[in-house]
C-alpha cells in the first residue's frame, strides 16, 4: 500500500499539472481559424512561460518530496543535489517553443484533409495539453530520479491503477532500478514508489 506522503506528492503534482492545463486552455481560446499560424505563434509566446512555471513547481515539489522521504525512512538529513533538469526545455533538451512548433502544421494538415476548422483547432488544443502535461510530468520524474540516485535509494516500484493501459501494466508494474525509466503516455497517472535498501 502506498505511503501517505506518496499519495500527497501525487495529489500535489496532479494539481500542478491541472493548473497548467487550465491556464493553457484559457490562452488557447485566442488561436483562431482565420490565421492559425500567427495566432498560434502568439499563443506559444504566452504559453511557454506557463509550462516552464509548471515545470519549476514540479521540480521543487519533487525535490522536497525526496528530502522528506529520505528523512522519514533513514532518520538522516538529505540535502538535494544540483539537478541537470532545466525548466523551459523539453525532456529531449529543446526549447519548449520548439517542442510545440509542429502543432500548427498538424492542425492545418487536419483541415487540409477535410476536418472542420473548429474540430482541427480542438485537436490542436488536445496536442498542446498532451505536450504540456508530458513535459511537466517528465520534469518531476527526472528530478525524482536525480535526487533518488544521490540519496542511494535502490529503485522504484511502479504504482498503476487497475484500469491502466496494457503498456503501463506491463512496463511499470513491479520493481525497477533507476536505469529503467517509467513509461509515460499523455495524462498518465502511474507513479514511482521509492524503494529503500
Amino acid at each position: 500500500m502506498p505511503k501517505p506522503r506518496d499519495a500527497a506528492y501525487r495529489k500535489r503534482l496532479s494539481a500542478i499539472r491541472q493548473a497548467v492545463l487550465d491556464r493553457l486552455a484559457t490562452q488557447y481560446r485566442d488561436v483562431n481559424a482565420e490565421d492559425i499560424e500567427a495566432s498560434f505563434a502568439s499563443f506559444v509566446a504566452r504559453s511557454a512561460p506557463v509550462i516552464r512555471s509548471g515545470q519549476r513547481s514540479a521540480q521543487f515539489l519533487a525535490a522536497a518530496f525526496l528530502r522528506s522521504a529520505v528523512r522519514a525512512e533513514t532518520r538522516r538529513p538529505f540535502e538535494t543535489v544540483r539537478s541537470p533538469v532545466v525548466p523551459g526545455q523539453t525532456q529531449y533538451g529543446e526549447a519548449l517553443e520548439d517542442g510545440m512548433a509542429a502543432i500548427p502544421s498538424m492542425v492545418l494538415g487536419a483541415i487540409g484533409k477535410g476536418k472542420a476548422a473548429d474540430d482541427a483547432l480542438e485537436y490542436g488544443s488536445y496536442l498542446v495539453g498532451r505536450f504540456a502535461d508530458s513535459e511537466v510530468t517528465a520534469t518531476a520524474d527526472a528530478e525524482v530520479v536525480q535526487q533518488a540516485k544521490a540519496a542511494r535509494i535502490i529503485g522504484w516500484n511502479g504504482i498503476v491503477s487497475g484500469t491502466a493501459c496494457p503498456n503501463c501494466q506491463s512496463r511499470n508494474t513491479g520493481f525497477h532500478d533507476w536505469e529503467t525509466p517509467i513509461y509515460r503516455h499523455g495524462a498518465c497517472t502511474c507513479s514511482m514508489e521509492l524503494v529503500f535498501g
